[in-house]
């Protein structure tokens, strides 16, 4: 993991997939505004807090925003490192051609590509009766163990968003939310 250098200068993004945010289209109106707050806060951690590593789990919704937007701030902070921490390699095998070809995007551009299924420490067991679900939250456990920060996109339902909110309040990382039901 060449770019996992601090964990205080690392910032993990978790958040909905667009069937819970605003739909597929990412560039409708209320996906713009969510990455323009989003910016905003990446933004701070870089200049206050010194961050310089952003890891996004690679999936459709929040991840795909927070990787593209972190991307764009590349012309400005060029020493920023954008991370994805993928699941498992079969990810996007369900995903809409549209999508894939966005993730493909993704994975040339990030700096480093992690397969936590990989990761010993995020896969004891090799079992193959492990489910998808258990992939996506030993993913989301990787990203918080990592990182200090946290920055998700979360409406207060169950989900797998939940789940890493409350692992990352557990390993006292520090949280910033944001709603999307807050934006108009």
């Amino acid at each position: 993991m060449l770019y996992l250098k601090s964990k205080e200068k690392t910032c993990a993004f978790t958040g909905h997939r667009t069937d819970k945010l605003y739909g597929s289209d990412l560039s409708n109106t209320k996906y713009q505004m969510l990455a323009k707050l989003l910016r905003k806060q990446i933004i701070t951690l870089i200049e206050v807090n010194n961050v310089d590593t952003f890891i996004s789990g690679g999936a459709t919704g929040f991840d795909t925003i927070s990787f593209f937007t972190v991307e764009s701030l590349k012309n400005k902070y060029s020493y920023i490192n954008n991370i994805l921490a993928i699941p498992f390699e079969e990810q996007s095998s369900t995903w809409n051609n549209y999508d894939k070809l966005r993730y493909e995007r993704m994975l040339g551009k990030a700096n480093e590509v992690i397969y936590v299924d990989k990761l010993d420490l995020y896969n004891k067991s090799k079992n193959k009766k492990y489910t998808y679900a258990y992939k996506y939250q030993k993913r989301n456990e990787f990203m918080v163990d990592v990182s200090s920060y946290i920055i998700a996109c979360f409406d207060g339902s169950k989900s797998g968003t939940l789940n890493c909110l409350n692992y990352a309040k557990e390993k006292k990382n520090k949280i910033y939310l944001i709603n999307p039901k807050s934006i108009q």
